[in-house]
């Protein structure tokens, strides 16, 4: 018999055990030290090195695992760290050193062993983030269906909540089941424009949440489970100060939470109230652009009928040929502006994108632009264009991409192109996303916008950076005008809401761009007839004051012709072509100017110390001397080689100092510097001049404008001071009875100021041709500025008188296609409907045809009463811009004059009417009623609603 062992294998240890534990000995004290934090509750997490360990490294006290071996382990010799750190803060007795502070988790320890890598915590939470954001975004798209039909029928029901049924409780209307299913209560915020409160709502399982909240006026910030909903009129007033000041979102919260407050209940988790609050804000503004979309959809709108309705209907309205078309350069011609803005950038830390980039509509889709960029490739390969830089680009801050990567090396989103028409309303938009403003993104906006218009239709294009698109060979209907600034500026619309959108979301950014551009479109329509009026008003005064000017001129002898004949405006043409035909060719000869100007410059400093050194002013010491000698020859080498470029020998060309065309180009080079001065300080003050209600300007950065303005008070004088001397220098050698005339004065520092970037003075034409009557006659210049005024005000007058007429006839037409798709919804609406009528592929969640016309018919009706305030709106300017337009070559009727009239009947019945009822409503508070009366009409009024419809063709439909 075998006998059994008496060892107990639960407390036995071998040797190899025993050697182990004295091996491990330290890191099991470490760990009992962790676990007994653990269990105190006051445990700190380490400081994790993560630095690797050196290569070649040897330490032989550690065992395979990296763990430090200690073959000599006393745990009497051990001191504890915890106790000597409590010994010597116990010198404070007052703080409490042992409770754990809620913010600052990141304590020293003396532990070199992690639970856990960072990166790992990190990433497993940045999942876990992705993960509920795409379940949020699952479930916000299976009930936005249901919530955009639920939605369009109680905005009809409650006319837009602005009725005293805006918070009855609809939910009954949609519901279809027995009192006896089953329902779950749960505590929901509602929070009003003028009170809140904590209910608990009863749900039922037919429908998501987010539906029945809404069917009791309030919008939910959670398509499942809200813990929060916000009434729909607190939403739309937030929507309007949104757009019309600068209306950030936790202001906002925190300025209703204590009006609230004073009026109602209070609300415990009213931290969390902003947050759900700016949910609530963007499906309210997801269900304004859906209900836009649902029109358009049920109108069938083409891309350019689109553009018109939602754009500006001058430039992209059809066109009736009613108003002027004599001028070919100007015969439907569309304009079109682009630029772009740095200022809207977006910081790449800003927020957390756990959803998808979504791309509005009005946005250049980042595959077009890649697309865009690709056929730059193959335009280049195809054409064998050299990659050298662009002298136009590069000088240009926003198209300099090194610049912007030192400068927004923090941003992801660098800023945004835009594009609008002459009327200022946006087109497109396209996100520049760590680049500067590269030619690709110009041509992105003009690829999608040409798409859209007549494919024969003339395009004109007014870009800064303009010249940098000639590279690209693209379009053929497309006209540059290149040299033009452009009269589109993105901070017009969005400078109040640049710094919020930085910290945003990229998804919340870019929707809150397209939000504010739609609605400022909208807003430019609605003023559309008053701004032609205005611009056609401008050309008349314009065109009286050089009317004044031509009739002196002709009336003038004009001294650069033989015999005794007048100004003409042919001869002032003929000047005209010619200054033209000398600038293009001053172009070419623009670097040699430039070499030509600093070399007189620097010759000009050798004969200032040539000087001194002639009249014996030596330097104090030998060292300086010779310093200055040194100076002097390398200067004279650099001078001899730059006259070698120039193509002279150094002595001829120094011979030539005080020449007249010397004289001439240093005066140019101090005029030039001048200007630039003057476009500086203008650009500084514009701000200041220009401040009104739409251009927001606070004291501090006025102060800092005047502060940088009285900086630049001594370069300004400085450049003044020698722009005269060069003038008096050019005119003492050419002619000094010119002196003597009131334009070649000294300028002062106050007329600078005062003057205007158009003043003559800044005309360069005497620079180019010394001799011509363009260049030294100042009534030829007057009158060619004239003259070329003038045929400005004809292309506006004739742009006005197209667009008017594409605005008018736009109208008219819209009006009818609105009519004739009621008509078609009212006879498709008639027994028996067939269900696959042509309406049948909008609101698919719709099951109810005969709801879906009805809902459909609806929306139409609410949108024509607001086409029909807007032909209104336009009547008055429309009728006098009409009559101060009509000539010999121009039509004398149009169709808006047959319609206008009774839609203005219409409107006018129907304010009567409101008005009416709003005083039989306050007539009936203030004398009272038989109640029992009231009560019998409420019965009849519920039995007069189509209940089995309503329930049948509810915006929910079936469960």
């Amino acid at each position: 018999m075998v006998r059994l062992s008496k060892v107990n294998p639960f407390k036995h240890e071998t040797q190899n055990d025993k050697k182990r534990k004295a091996r491990h000995a330290g890191r099991y004290a470490e760990e009992r030290q962790t676990l007994d934090a653990l269990k105190r509750g006051n445990y700190r997490a380490p400081i994790i090195n993560l630095q690797p360990p050196e290569a070649g490294s040897e330490n032989n006290n550690s065992d395979a695992a990296g763990y430090e071996v200690h073959e000599d382990f006393h745990p009497e010799d051990q001191s504890n760290p915890e106790a000597d750190t409590l010994n010597v803060l116990s010198a404070w007795g007052s703080i409490p050193w042992d409770v754990m502070s809620s913010t600052n988790h990141n304590q020293p320890s003396q532990s070199r062993y992690p639970l856990l890598d960072p990166n790992i915590v990190a990433a497993a939470r940045q999942r876990d983030r992705d993960i509920d954001q795409q379940i949020l975004v699952n479930n916000r798209q299976k009930a936005m269906s249901k919530l955009f039909n639920s939605y369009l029928w109680l905005r009809e029901k409650t006319n837009h909540w602005t009725t005293e049924t805006s918070f009855h409780d609809f939910a009954p209307r949609f519901c279809r089941c027995s009192e006896t299913a089953r329902r779950t209560t749960a505590w929901i915020d509602l929070v009003d424009l003028t009170g809140q409160e904590r209910v608990k709502f009863q749900y039922c399982d037919c429908m998501p949440r987010c539906v029945q909240v809404l069917a009791s006026g309030f919008l939910a910030s959670s398509p499942l489970e809200p813990s929060a909903a916000f009434s729909m009129r607190l939403l739309a007033y937030h929507n309007y100060a949104w757009h019309h000041s600068n209306v950030r979102m936790k202001p906002f919260s925190e300025t209703q939470r204590v009006f609230n407050e004073e009026r109602s209940q209070f609300l415990w988790n009213r931290n969390m109230t902003r947050q759900c609050l700016t949910k609530a804000v963007w499906l309210y503004r997801d269900l304004l652009g859906m209900g836009l979309d649902l029109v358009q959809a049920t109108l069938r709108l083409t891309d350019t009928q689109k553009l018109a309705h939602g754009t500006c209907p001058a430039c992209f309205g059809p066109n009736s040929r009613t108003g002027l078309h004599r001028l070919a350069s100007v015969s439907d011609r569309l304009i079109l502006s682009l630029d772009g803005n740095f200022q809207l950038r977006h910081h790449k830390r800003a927020g957390r994108q756990s959803a998808p980039l979504v791309t509005p509509d009005i946005f250049v889709h980042p595959t077009e632009l890649e697309a865009v960029k690709e056929y730059i490739t193959q335009q280049e390969r195809l054409h064998k264009i050299a990659k050298k830089a662009d002298k136009c680009a590069d000088s240009h801050k926003a198209g300099n991409d090194v610049r912007n990567e030192t400068t927004w090396k923090a941003c992801d989103d660098t800023g945004i192109m835009g594009s609008c028409c002459r009327h200022d309303s946006v087109l497109f938009l396209a996100n520049i996303h760590g680049t500067g403003e590269n030619r690709a993104l110009p041509l992105a906006i003009l690829k999608k916008f040409l798409a859209h218009v007549e494919a024969d239709r003339p395009v004109g294009v007014l870009y800064d950076l303009g010249c940098s698109l000639d590279n690209a060979k693209f379009g053929q209907n497309l006209v540059t005008e290149s040299n033009l600034e452009p009269q589109f500026s993105t901070p017009t619309f969005t400078s109040g809401h640049a710094s919020p959108l930085r910290y945003a979301t990229r998804n919340n950014r870019l929707g809150a761009l397209s939000h504010r551009c739609k609605y400022r479109n909208q807003q430019s329509n609605i003023k559309l007839a008053s701004w032609l009026r205005k611009k056609f008003e401008q050309a008349l005064v314009r065109r009286d004051l050089e009317k004044t000017i031509i009739s002196d001129l002709v009336q003038t002898p004009n001294p650069n012709t033989p015999g005794r004949s007048h100004y003409t405006v042919a001869f002032l043409r003929s000047q005209w072509e010619d200054q033209v035909r000398v600038a293009l060719e001053k172009n070419d000869t623009d670097d040699q100017q430039k070499k030509m100007t600093e070399f007189l410059d620097n010759e000009e400093v050798l004969e200032s110390y040539r000087a001194r050194m002639a009249r014996g002013e030596w330097p104090s010491t030998l060292a300086k001397s010779n310093e200055m000698f040194q100076a002097i020859e390398e200067q004279g080498k650099a001078q001899r080689a730059l006259a070698a470029s120039l193509g002279t020998d150094y002595a001829t060309l120094r011979g030539q100092c005080k020449s007249e065309l010397s004289l001439l180009t240093l005066l140019w080079k101090a005029k030039s510097d001048l200007y630039t001065l003057a476009v500086t300080v203008r650009a500084e003050r514009e701000p200041v001049m220009t401040t009104d209600a739409g251009n927001r300007l606070g004291t501090r950065l006025k102060e800092r404008i005047m502060g940088a303005i009285n900086r630049r008070k001594n370069p300004v004088e400085r450049a003044i001071k020698l722009f005269n001397e060069r003038r008096r220098d050019y005119l003492q050698k050419v002619d000094a009875s010119r002196l003597l005339l009131p334009e070649n004065q000294d300028l002062t520092l106050a007329e600078f100021k005062a003057m205007d970037l158009t003043d003559p003075l800044w005309n360069d034409n005497h620079f180019y041709h010394a001799r011509a009557p363009w260049a030294l006659d100042p009534n030829v210049r007057k009158g060619i500025k004239s003259v070329l005024f003038l045929d400005r005000v004809e292309e506006e007058v004739e742009l006005i008188t197209q667009e008017l007429d594409r605005s008018i006839t736009w109208a008219c037409e819209y009006h009818r296609l609105l009519r004739s798709t009621i008509a078609k919804i009212d006879l498709e609406a008639q027994e028996p409907i067939n269900p696959n009528n042509e309406f049948i592929d909008i609101l698919p969640s719709f099951t109810s045809m005969k709801g879906k016309l009805q809902l459909l018919r609806s929306e139409l009706d609410r949108h024509l009463e607001e086409h029909q305030r807007l032909m209104v709106t336009w009547a008055i300017d429309v009728e006098t811009l009409w009559k101060k337009t009509r000539s010999q070559h121009t039509k004398s009727t149009h169709c808006w004059f047959d319609e206008i009239g009774p839609i203005k009947q219409l409107v006018s019945r129907g304010n009567i009417a409101s008005i009416d009822d709003a005083f039989e409503q306050l007539t009936f508070d203030e004398e009272g009623g038989d109640q029992e009366e009231d009560e019998d009409e409420g019965e009849e009024d519920d039995d007069d609603v189509e209940e089995i419809d309503d329930r049948v063709d509810g915006p929910g439909g079936p469960s």
